[in-house]
This record gives C-alpha cells, structure tokens and sequence, in this order.
C-alpha cells in the first residue's frame, strides 16, 4: 500500500515510515501539509495519515485541504492525544487512532 504521513516532529514521522515500512507499505514521510498535497498529487496514495498537531498549521485543516482535491482521498488522523470525534468528523477525515495503535492496526482494514 502507498502511504503517506505527514508529521513534523522528526523523530515520531522517522519512526512510524519505519514501522510502516517494515509492515510492507511504500512509505513515504513529510513534514507539512504544503508538502504531503504535492506528494498526494504525484503518487496517488492508497492512505494518508495525519498529525492532528503540526506547527505550522491544524492537521484538521490539512485533512480538509486533502480531501477538497479529491474527497475519495482515505485521510486518518493521527495523535498521541486523543481528539474530539466531532473535530475530526468536521475534518473530513475516514477515522482517528492514537499514534501507539498504529503498531497493531493493519492498515488494509482502513481502506476500502
């Protein structure tokens, strides 16, 4: 599966393109929303996850930036909090985990 995460905290988008990498999908890591809706439009990916809390803008906003090009787009927001559902309804986004769930979740499940 083609993924791409979008997280500016080096360290934790280093090592979730790590896990993921290591379950078998061609990742691929930025660190801001600019970048991951150019990435979105050269590799079409099958998934997008985003952290909920980037510095430079929401990834709520990021999510709905996404989506807006193209609402198949399957975006899952990311946190190590949690995030009130209505927020991440209003977003756009499929679903929401906690950044530690995506050691046990299977990726295949959310995509269609």
């Amino acid at each position: 599966m083609r993924v791409i995460v979008i997280d500016d905290h080096p360290e934790a988008l280093a090592g979730i393109c790590e896990l993921l990498e290591a379950q078998g999908h061609d990742v691929v890591g930025v660190a801001d929303g600019r970048a991951g809706l150019e990435e979105t439009r050269v590799r079409r990916p099958d998934l997008i996850l985003v952290d909920v809390q980037l510095r430079e803008e929401s990834g709520l906003d990021v999510s709905r930036a996404l989506i807006s090009t193209d609402g198949d787009l399957p975006v899952i927001l990311i946190s190590m909090n949690e995030v009130d559902a209505e927020a991440v309804r209003a977003s756009g986004a499929r679903s929401f985990l906690l950044k530690e769930e995506l050691v046990t979740t299977d990726l295949d499940d959310l995509v269609p």
